[in-house]
């Protein structure tokens, strides 16, 4: 058995455990910056799902054999709308966190480093329904399910104004016959 010397084994003192304010700053800049990876990436998955959303709504409207798949169509549209609303709604916590990470280190805290749990922010930024109702959300979302509510109505009423154009016809040729 090795001795361990005294010197190995004894604790840092409080002036060495702290950190100094030069390295703190080098570490802000690396917390910022993966702050910032995870903000674009969110982005980046809001606007995939944009995509994703106007590709299967217009793909089930496309394929309609009847009047149910049109309804089908609401499905994917509150699916991502909802799942949209997640990721900005994540975004805005982390946006957070990141003026937080730069008052704290601008103070030289230490404070939660390197800690990117921005749940702690989820009071200070508006619920997931509201955010779906926001304007950026809103209006997007909004104009598609006002889109397919017309569609929709268009369907209805074609089917309609069809029968209603083949009753006058056999109308108008009786009365011609006659």
């Amino acid at each position: 058995m090795s001795k361990i010397s005294d010197q190995e084994t004894s604790l840092p003192s409080e002036h060495e455990s702290r950190i100094t304010g030069e390295r703190l700053q080098n570490y802000m800049l690396k917390e910022v910056d993966i702050i910032q990876e995870i903000i674009k990436r969110m982005a980046y998955n809001s606007f995939i799902i944009k995509g994703w959303t106007v590709t299967l709504v217009v793909a089930t409207l496309l394929l309609k054999k009847t009047d149910l798949q049109v309804w089908i169509a609401l499905i994917p549209l509150v699916g991502f709308w909802y799942l949209d609303a997640y990721f900005l709604h994540q975004e805005r916590m982390y946006r957070e966190l990141y003026k937080w990470v730069i008052n704290k280190r601008m103070d030289n805290s230490d404070e939660h480093l390197f800690n990117m749990d921005a749940s702690r922010f989820k009071l200070e930024v508006d619920s997931r329904l509201k955010t779906m109702l926001s304007i950026t959300l809103f209006w997007f979302y909004g104009l598609i399910f006002c889109l397919i509510i017309i569609y929709i109505t268009i369907i209805r009423w074609g089917g309609v104004t069809q029968d209603l154009s083949i009753i006058l016809s056999n109308n108008m040729t009786k009365i011609f016959i006659l």
